[in-house]
């Protein structure tokens, strides 16, 4: 949740912006935005992921109940 690729998929899909393709030489780039738009779509109650520098406690806890819960892998 603290990778800037996570924010990215988070805000896009908040934003109605289409599906970006990060182009990089680390797949994990591209799993972290794809893992930030699943969040932003099962867990519409979060209105933001980060406060500052830390992630905010609702964040946290609605992202462990989707792991939980399987709605997130």
């Amino acid at each position: 949740m603290r990778s800037k690729y996570f924010i990215l998929g988070f805000n896009d899909y908040r934003n109605s912006k289409p599906f970006r393709e990060i182009v990089d030489r680390n797949k994990s780039f591209q799993f972290n935005y794809e893992r930030g738009r699943h969040f932003a779509a099962a867990c519409p109650e979060i209105d933001r992921v980060k406060d500052g520098k830390t992630i905010t406690y609702e964040a946290l806890d609605a992202c462990y109940s989707c792991f939980l819960n399987k709605e997130m892998i």
